[in-house]
Parts: structure tokens; sequence; C-alpha cells
């Protein structure tokens, strides 16, 4: 049976209310009810991040004075009271003095500007400096600077002239080497044909020839088998025949000898002669020397003008 008396307890009380469920859910309840009515009664804020500039709504406007000329009296002060007619500023001259002084100097400019340009071009048309002082407009500068332009465009002329004459020298050297060598070859062939001649239709052979032996031997061995056939006693036909094939063919081979030499020197002059064809001028000489002077000379007083 249950005991009715422990209603009265404290303790019973204590162990059924304060357990860890009751302790964590109502403080967690209490917490959600608060944020619920905070959500319907708090301010929200909302922040944009951007970039921009700040600009003001209408342009200020610079106050100053429409005269360049130097302030000589100023009778103006903060919170003084003007009439009419008063008079608040004196400037130094009226702006009528001051822009016929300004369009003097202009002109004077003008004129020393026409006269440097002058002298500069009296100066190139003379190739010398013709200014007697140093101007301030950068004429005489500008000469200079044409002067040495042209030093430097008759050196580069120069050097490409010598270049090509020494290229010329060299090309005719070597053909007039190739020409000798052709001629010496030419000369070879005219004594070979002597000696053939000499062979083929008994002609003399000049002292001076320089085969002058190879035909003294071929005449030797003729001489030898003619001499072998005298030496027989009563040589018969065939003796004589053989003798005579012999001769023949002794010439034959002699002539033919020849002809192989004389050909060789001439495919040696061929060969000369596609060499000598080969062999090529340089370029023309360069002539454009004045006309780029003169070229140069335009420009600059052109670039002067224009300034």
């Amino acid at each position: 049976m249950f005991d009715k008396k422990l209603l009265e307890s404290s303790e019973l009380y204590d162990k059924r209310y304060r357990n860890f469920s009751t302790l964590i859910i109502l403080p967690l309840f209490i917490l959600l009810v608060g944020g619920v009515i905070f959500t319907f009664f708090a301010h929200k804020e909302l922040t944009v991040i951007s970039t921009g500039s700040i600009e003001p709504t209408k342009i200020v406007a610079k106050i100053q004075s429409t005269n360049a000329n130097p302030i000589i009296e100023n009778n103006l002060k903060e919170g003084k009271v003007v009439k009419e007619n008063s008079l608040l500023l004196k400037y130094n001259g009226t702006p009528e003095q001051t822009q016929l002084s300004e369009l003097l100097t202009q002109k004077k400019q003008v004129l020393d500007k026409k006269a440097q340009l002058d002298l500069l071009q009296k100066s190139l048309t003379n190739e010398k400096n013709e200014f007697p002082t140093t101007d301030s407009f950068g004429y005489e500068k500008s000469f200079e600077n044409y002067e040495s332009q042209v030093k430097s465009l008759e050196a580069t002329i120069q050097k490409s002239n010598q270049a090509v004459e020494d290229q010329n020298k060299s090309t005719e050297s070597q053909k007039q080497a190739i020409q000798n060598q052709v001629a010496t070859l030419q000369q070879a062939i005219q004594n070979y044909s002597e000696i053939e001649n000499a062979v083929s239709s008994g002609g003399g052979v000049s002292q001076d020839n320089p085969y002058l032996s190879q035909y003294n031997s071929y005449q030797a061995q003729q001489a030898t088998l003619e001499a072998d056939l005298k030496n027989q006693k009563n040589p018969d036909e065939t003796a004589k025949q053989a003798t005579k094939s012999q001769e023949e063919s002794l010439k034959s081979q002699f002539l033919s000898g020849l002809a192989s030499s004389k050909d060789s020197l001439k495919s040696q002059i061929q060969s000369f002669n596609v060499q000598e064809s080969s062999l090529t001028g340089s370029n023309a000489y360069d002539n454009s020397q004045s006309s780029q002077i003169l070229t140069l000379k335009t420009r600059h007083f052109q670039l002067q003008i224009k300034k």
C-alpha cells in the first residue's frame, strides 16, 4: 500500500522535479520562446558592400581675374562697403598695351627665327657653318647634325665603293690568270699540231718546240726499224712488209698519243673557260652620294621649318 504520508514530504518533490531532463529542457524552452518574441520586435539592419565615388552635385565656380597684369593698387577689403564707380583694383598697364607688347615680342621672335632659318639655309647651301653666334632655336645644332650625317654617309659609300673596287680587281686578276693559262695550253696544242703535221706530211719541227724530244724519239725508232731492214742480206718481200707494218704501227701509236694529249689540253681549256664565265664583276659603284646629301639637306631644312 502507498503511504500517503510521503506526499507531505519535500524529499519526494525534490527527486521528482530536480532531475537532469527538467534542468535542461526548461531553460531551452524559455530561450526558444524568448527568441521567437525577439524576432517580432527586433530591428533588422542590412549592410551592402560596394565601390563608388563621391562627387559634388554642382561644379564649384573658380573665380579669378581675366587680366594677367600685375596689380599695383588693391582697394578690396573684407566687409568694406563699396559705391558705384569706386576704384577696386588697378593693374599695371591696359589690356591693349599688354596685348601689343606680346604681339611685338612674338613678331621679334618670328623675325629672329626667320633670320636663323636663312643662316641655316645658307649653311646647307655652302656646306659650311655660317652662324656667327650660337642661336637660341637650335638651328646651328641641326646643321652640325647634318654635317655628322654627311660624313657618316661619305664614309659608308667610300667603304662600299672600295669593297667593289677590290672585288673587281680580284675578279680581273683571276680572269687574267685563267686567260694566261688558256694561252699556254693553246700554244701547247699548236706545238703538238706542228709535230703531228711533221709526222703526217713530213714537215719540219722548230727547234724551240718543247716537245721536240718526243719527235726525235719517234724518228729514232723509225730509223732503227729502217736500219734493221737494211742490215738484212737480201730481205724478202715478207721482211719488207713486216718492217713497213711496224713503221705504220709506230706512226699510228705516236699520232694517237699526240691526239690524246691535244684532247686533254682542249678539255682543260674548256674547263678554264667555264671558270672564267663564272667570274662576274661585283656590283656597280655607289654613285648616289650627291642625291642622298641633297635629300638630307631638304629633310633637315623642312624639319626646322615645321617646328
